[in-house]
């Protein structure tokens, strides 16, 4: 009787086990990287190295396309692997550990060589995110086994939503540490932290029960292959296509965020221990976007989140834009990190819209189109930033936030809320 109650197109809910499991990789991985954010603290750190703000953008572009691009090639790796568990909980590890061993770098060296740190430094922190990324798309696999749908959203969100409670507890305690000599003992001793913690909440991973992934066909472990299913997917899917182009236009405005506490620090007079402060305000204002965010998903629809998001990155570029103390500086980073409702958005919109087979391709299609689209906005605001100052570039930038508002209300009001509305292709594995 039990059995001819349930919903047939709602997996078995799993054991709280692996609920708390999940919860758990989910809540220490974001704790890490919030405890290093890309929106304001490695942007900060990269500027005592060097005065050039076209290579503070590449902080967010790398965070971005390290992430975005190995997840192109996910379908491919996790098609032939019913359990995918074991290889996340060492590639995320691996990762996270060349990020930890950088921070021991800035310890060792202090600032009697920028350069090499400089140099260093992204390679480490696509290791971190690349590591993340190639494991996402398998991730996401996971998630759709275990978690039921109806609370896929609330969880995502409140696991999301914690880690930056935790991360924003730490740099709170942190401010004291990014203080006065906050370069370079402060910085490298929050990006060991981080790493190592990052390291070891992948172990969570291991003791996880994972159903068995269906037996794909053979064809699905050929890359090639798989890549000609993207478009395949895009085309059938117009509605993902729709998402795909407004999200890479929410991107562009959205890159700027990485700029607002360096104008803060630069222009503004902020010192080390305001960023720490600065990104205290940014993890609570993401933790509201996330728990909001996952909320509003559930209850209202998913395609609703990227207008709340695209809104809240409007008004924090035309507050960079107004700000004359840091009053407003603080403000436009609470707005940007309610922005954060669309990381939600392209979590919770593949979940909703992919068949089980298809969600690793959907995800490496959103990346595809999303990565190397928006991988040069950081780099051009930063340019614009060394040739004609923040405030134009924040000027500029409004505009760009103002069309993508326009192009996700087109999504969930406009010309594309039919297609957003449209069932997902089944889209099959041959």
């Amino acid at each position: 009787m039990v059995a001819q109650n349930r919903r047939p197109d709602r997996p078995q809910r799993g054991p709280g086990r692996d609920y708390a499991l999940l919860f758990g990789n989910n809540l220490i991985f974001f704790t890490g990287v919030n405890l290093v954010s890309a929106m304001t603290i490695l942007p900060v750190f990269v500027s005592h190295l060097t005065e050039s703000a076209v290579i503070v953008g590449m902080v967010p572009a790398m965070v971005q396309l390290s992430f975005s691009l190995p997840q192109i090639a996910g379908p491919s790796i996790f098609a032939d692997k019913r359990i995918k568990k074991n290889w996340l909980a060492t590639t995320n590890a691996i990762g996270a550990l060349a990020f930890a061993l950088f921070g021991l770098l800035v310890l060792t060296v202090g600032d009697t060589n920028p350069t090499l740190l400089l140099v260093t430094f992204f390679p480490a922190l696509i290791m971190l995110h690349g590591s993340a990324g190639i494991g996402a798309t398998g991730w996401v696999d996971i998630l759709g086994k275990i978690i039921a749908r109806r609370v896929r959203g609330r969880f995502f969100g409140a696991s999301t939503a914690t880690g930056g409670l935790l991360g924003a507890a730490g740099l709170a305690v942190a401010s004291g540490l990014l203080g006065d000599d906050a370069f370079p003992r402060g910085y490298g001793t929050l990006i060991a932290v981080a790493g190592l913690m990052i390291c070891a909440g992948s172990l969570l991973f291991l003791p996880l029960r994972e159903p068995p992934s269906p037996d794909p066909d053979d064809s699905d472990r050929l890359f090639w292959r798989i890549m000609r299913k993207i478009p395949r997917v895009l085309v059938e899917d117009r509605g993902f296509l729709y998402y795909a182009g407004a999200r890479v236009i929410v991107a562009w405005a959205m890159a700027a965020g990485a700029f607002i506490a360096v104008f803060g620090a630069r222009d503004l007079g902020a010192t080390d221990s305001d960023v720490a402060r600065l990104t205290t305000v940014f993890l609570l204002s993401q933790v509201t976007g996330s728990l909001s965010g996952g909320w509003f998903g559930d209850r209202f629809g998913v395609r609703y989140l990227p207008v709340l998001g695209s809104l809240a990155t409007v008004v924090a570029v035309s507050l960079a834009f107004s700000a004359t103390d840091l009053t407003l500086i603080y403000a436009a980073v609470g707005m940007a990190g309610m922005a954060s409702m669309v990381i939600v958005a392209d979590i919770t919109i593949v979940l909703e819209r992919a068949p089980d087979l298809c969600r690793p391709t959907y995800m490496a299609g959103l990346n595809l189109i999303l990565g190397p689209l928006a991988l040069p906005a950081p780099l051009l605001l930063g340019r614009l930033v060394d040739v004609a100052g923040f405030h134009t570039m924040f000027g500029t930038t409004i505009v760009v936030a103002l069309a993508g508002l326009l192009a996700v209300l087109g999504f969930a009001f406009g010309p594309g809320r039919k297609l957003a509305s449209r069932a997902p292709a089944q889209t099959g594995p041959g």
